[in-house]
């Protein structure tokens, strides 16, 4: 093996990273020229799922540049059935993680979750190094945070979860961040909005205020009218679905995802008066989960389908929420698809697929427009 060219030990570990971590590191106790080929693919993705293996692995970044410099994702999300470390250690732990931040100036996404909220100390302390272009945090939406997540200038999709009970004192000071490069975000309302000077195309919002300010935080997308193809709301009130309609189709109309809003079960000329102006819109979802009775017979569910169709003949996949994790996806078949496309919608024949086991807030059906 040792006198094999650099490339075909690059192919070797290569291959093997399709397959085993266990196997690139065992080719790294090979030889070195293997463990040369090894090592950036193996160190290029940290995951580390409980707490003390995060320690042991933030130690060794810490303290060694040479595998500092190959990391491009770092993922740090644990388990809750996995151990705690004692009280006496947690900080040894975050401060070690900061000074990993610190080493390891090639990261690309970082995914953190901090479940006590108490220690976003770590980004404002010192400056990191890091020019991120995924972040994904569960972490207090502080000073501290703000601040280094306005630094990340190449950004391309961030999302932020904060366990605030009341976004109120939030909204009263809140800051516009401006990042040029933010595609996608993925958080709370109260947080999302802060955003909206920036070039977003895809936004996933928690509903976490009453629905006055709720309605207010979705009107200041406006300035995203040229990019924005995609809203979705999490937890909206009942009350909210007409407004939360009419909004978007003053501020948003050339929408063509809107979801997941609940479905009004009577009186529902509002909602589909608003439908009457989104000629772009081709995928929304609706929570009908409410309904007494539920539609759940697939039959009142394609009149439901045939129904939103006659006044949004450009939809092309509807989904229909009917309670807890299970949801129903009608669609047109492929060739009334391109029909529709060239044709701007028109009648067209659906195929429904039930799907359980599947959580709103990771759907993915507002990545897809």
């Amino acid at each position: 093996m040792l006198r094999l060219s650099p490339e075909i030990h690059s192919k070797v570990a290569c291959l093997l990273a399709g397959t085993n971590r266990r196997d690139l590191l065992a080719l790294c106790l090979t030889c070195k020229s293997l463990q040369t080929a090894a090592e950036p693919i193996l160190y290029s993705q940290v995951t580390v799922p409980t707490p003390a293996a995060c320690l042991a692995a933030c130690m060794v970044l810490a303290a060694s540049q040479r595998h500092a410099q190959y990391v491009r994702t770092f993922t740090f999300v644990p388990d809750a059935r996995s151990a705690r470390l004692p009280a006496s250690s947690l900080h040894t732990l975050w401060a070690t993680l900061q000074c990993a931040l610190e080493n390891v100036p090639q990261l690309e996404a970082l995914r953190l979750s901090d479940t006590a909220f108490t220690h976003s100390w770590i980004f404002g302390s010192r400056e990191l190094p890091v020019r991120l272009r995924e972040l994904r945090l569960r972490f207090a939406w502080d000073a501290h945070t703000v601040s280094f997540v306005a630094r990340q200038r190449e950004l391309r999709s961030l999302q932020i979860y904060d366990a605030i009970d009341d976004a109120g004192p939030m909204l009263h000071r809140a800051v516009d961040i401006s990042l040029p490069k933010l595609l996608t975000f993925d958080g709370t309302l109260s947080i999302g909005v802060q955003f909206v000077t920036s070039v977003l195309e895809r936004v996933q919002l928690t509903v976490d205020c009453e629905s006055a300010a709720a309605l207010a935080c979705i009107d200041k997308f406006a300035p995203l009218h040229g990019t924005l193809k995609a809203m979705c709301l999490l937890d909206p009130t009942d009350d909210m679905a007409v407004p939360v309609m009419e909004t978007l189709v003053r501020i948003l109309p050339d929408l063509e995802y809107i979801g997941t809003l609940p479905y009004p079960m009577t009186s529902r000329h509002r909602f589909h008066g608003c439908l009457l102006r989104m000629h772009h819109l081709r995928i929304i979802e609706l929570d009908v989960a409410r309904w007494n009775p539920l539609p759940n017979p697939l039959a009142v569910q394609r009149v439901l389908a045939d129904e939103l169709r006659v006044f949004c003949p450009s939809l092309l996949v509807i989904v229909f929420w009917v309670g807890g994790t299970t949801r129903v996806r009608w669609s047109v078949n492929e060739m009334d698809s391109e029909e529709a496309h060239l044709y701007g919608g028109g009648h067209g024949t659906w195929q429904s697929r039930g799907e359980q086991g599947v959580y709103q807030q990771f759907g993915e059906m507002w990545n897809m427009a």
